[in-house]
C-alpha cells in the first residue's frame, strides 16, 4: 500500500518537473555581431573615347590616323569620257581649260584609292604646278614633249616630281588598261591602290593649303542656289553647280544635264560593283585666272597662270564668299583668302576647285 502511495507521488512530482520545466522560457543561442564592409568601388570597363584624326585633304575624322599619301591623276572631260570613273572618291578635283573648248581635271586621291579611275589622259603644264604644292605621285598618259616650248611637261621645271606614273612610258605599262566598253584614246583606266603599295616610297611634304571646321561660320556670306561658270567666251556648253538644301551638298551640271559619274568598289567576295550618280561636293572654290594661248605652240595649247593673284569666289552650306587667292612662287602653296584677309575656312567633305579664266563669266543666281 505505501509502495503504491510512494510510486503514484513519485509520478506526481515527475509530471510536475516535466511540466516546468517544458515552460520554461528557451535560452537564446549566441549570436555574432555583424562586421561592416565597405561597397567595392566598381571599376570602369569603359575606355575612354580616343580623340580622333582629322583628314588633311578633307577635314573628315578618322578613328586612326591616316596616311598622308597625295596621288594626283589627269582624268578627261569630254563627251567620250563620261562618265567618268573614281570622281566621287577623290579628295579634291581642279578643272581648268584645255584645248578644243573642252576642260580637264586634275583629280587628288588621299582618303580613299580607288580600285579604278579613269579615262586617264595626257597632262599640261600647269596641272603638273598645281601638283607640285601636294608633293603628290603623278599618274597621267604623256602630254607635249616638245623641248623647248612653254608647253612641255618633261623639263627642268617638273623634275620636283618624286614619282610619275606615265603610261605612254613602257615601264608603267602594267599600272594601265584599256576597257573594251570604250574606243581609245578614252579607255584608259588604273587602279591607285597598286599604285599606293608598289610606287609610294616617299614622305612627301605637306603645306597646309585647306583649312576644315565642322562649325565654320557661315553668317557672312550671301545665300545662292546656282552657279553657272563659262569657261570661254560664248561657252553656251558652260558648268553648273546646284545647291541641294537637303543634303548641303552642291550637284554638279554640264550644260543643263546631270553630270553623272561611276565608282567602282569589291563587295565582300572580291567581286566589282558599279554604283553610277551624280556628282556632287561639299565646297566649290572658284579661282579667276590669266588663260591665254601659247603663241609658240603649233598646236594652240594654253597656259593657265597657276603662280600670282587674283579674285576668288567661295561657295560653302548654301553660302557665297568673295576674297583673292595668292602663291608667290612654284614653291609655295596656294593661300586661299576671304576679302577681310583672313585665311578660308571650309566644311569637312570634298572640294572642287575651278580654274576659271578671268575672261569667263560668273553667274550666281
Amino acid at each position: 500500500m505505501e509502495r503504491r502511495i510512494v510510486k503514484a507521488v513519485t509520478a506526481v512530482l515527475l509530471i510536475a518537473f516535466s511540466a516546468f520545466v517544458g515552460c520554461a522560457p528557451a535560452q537564446p543561442e549566441a549570436t555574432m555581431e555583424p562586421i561592416w564592409t565597405p561597397s567595392p568601388t566598381p571599376i570602369s570597363t569603359t575606355e575612354p573615347t580616343p580623340e580622333p584624326f582629322y583628314s588633311k585633304t578633307t577635314g573628315l575624322s578618322f578613328v586612326e590616323e591616316p596616311e598622308y599619301h597625295p596621288i594626283t591623276v589627269m582624268i578627261e572631260n569630254s563627251a567620250e569620257a563620261r562618265p567618268q570613273t573614281g570622281l566621287m572618291q577623290a579628295d579634291i578635283i581642279y578643272e581648268a581649260p584645255a584645248e578644243g573648248g573642252i576642260t580637264r581635271f586634275l583629280c587628288l586621291f588621299n582618303d580613299t584609292l580607288p580600285i579604278e579611275v579613269g579615262p586617264v589622259r595626257s597632262t599640261r603644264i600647269y596641272f603638273l604646278r598645281i601638283q607640285r604644292e601636294w608633293d603628290s605621285v603623278m599618274v597621267h598618259y604623256g602630254g607635249p614633249s616638245d623641248v623647248g616650248r612653254p608647253s612641255y611637261v618633261y623639263g627642268e621645271e617638273t623634275d620636283n616630281i618624286k614619282v610619275r606614273v606615265d603610261g605612254i612610258k613602257g615601264r608603267w605599262s602594267a599600272y594601265f588598261w584599256r576597257s573594251t566598253e570604250r574606243s581609245a584614246p578614252h579607255n584608259v583606266y588604273s587602279d591607285l591602290t597598286l599604285i599606293n603599295e608598289e610606287l609610294y616610297d616617299y614622305t612627301p611634304e605637306y603645306r597646309g593649303q585647306f583649312r576644315f571646321d565642322v562649325d565654320v561660320d557661315l553668317t557672312g556670306g550671301e545665300s545662292f542656289t546656282e552657279v553657272s561658270l563659262t569657261f570661254q567666251s560664248g561657252d553656251l556648253k558652260h558648268t553648273q553647280f546646284v545647291y541641294d538644301e537637303e543634303t548641303g551638298r552642291l550637284m554638279r551640271f554640264v550644260g543643263g544635264e546631270p553630270f553623272m559619274v561611276r565608282t567602282v568598289t569589291l563587295d565582300n567576295v572580291g567581286e566589282k560593283q558599279t554604283a553610277t550618280e551624280q556628282y556632287s561636293c561639299q565646297n566649290l572654290i572658284v579661282m579667276s585666272t590669266s588663260v591665254y594661248i601659247i603663241q609658240e605652240d603649233s598646236s594652240g595649247r594654253r597656259m593657265v597662270e597657276m603662280v600670282g593673284s587674283g579674285a576668288c569666289d567661295y561657295f560653302i552650306g548654301g553660302r557665297h564668299f568673295t576674297g583673292t587667292w595668292r602663291r608667290d612662287s612654284l614653291d609655295d602653296a596656294t593661300q586661299y583668302l576671304l576679302s577681310d584677309g583672313t585665311p578660308l575656312t571650309l566644311l569637312p567633305g570634298n572640294t572642287w576647285v575651278a580654274v576659271h579664266p578671268t575672261s569667263g563669266t560668273i553667274t550666281i543666281g
